[in-house]
């Protein structure tokens, strides 16, 4: 495996189309056919306008000019803060990236006086925050597919 090492960043407006298109190409990663990509679509889009919201916190990791992952925190109080996104573009699964994003996006949370962090999974990356320390607390609806679950996580800072 080798690890990648780049720029974490905020992301700039006009990024905001290439940040969607990196989210549904990691979530199509795991196999989910092209409907169901259609149907998260809604979901998994980035705006200009939601970059600049105050309630989130968006990173990318910049690596030899590509993006090669990103992450978005949503503040829900000032102790609980949301894993609204944590996405990598597939070229560079394996790499380190989802592990670089995790400690910023902890890091920067615990700055903004976070306690716990949310994160409703899809459920082939709940491995991945289980490693991370975070722990299953319950399945919540989909708001993307009607009558799939997915797992609900907490971790605690």
């Amino acid at each position: 495996m080798t690890h990648v090492s780049g720029l974490l960043r905020k992301p700039r407006k006009d990024e905001a189309a290439r940040l969607t298109e990196l989210a549904l190409a990691s979530k199509q990663y795991w196999g989910y056919s092209d409907d169901f990509i259609a149907d998260c679509r809604a979901e998994l889009r980035v705006t200009p306008d939601k970059l600049l919201a105050a309630q989130y916190r968006f990173k990318l990791l910049e690596s030899a000019g590509d993006i090669a992952g990103f992450y978005c925190l949503e503040q829900h109080t000032d102790r609980h803060f949301e894993v609204e996104a944590l996405f990598v573009a597939p070229e560079y699964v394996g790499c380190g990236v989802g592990r670089l994003l995790w400690r910023d996006l902890v890091a920067i949370a615990q700055q903004s006086g976070a306690k716990m962090l949310s994160i409703a999974s899809d459920p082939n990356a709940e491995n991945f925050y289980l490693k991370m320390g975070a722990k299953r607390v319950s399945l919540i609806p989909s708001k993307s597919i009607v009558g799939r679950t997915l797992p609900l996580l907490e971790f605690r800072l």
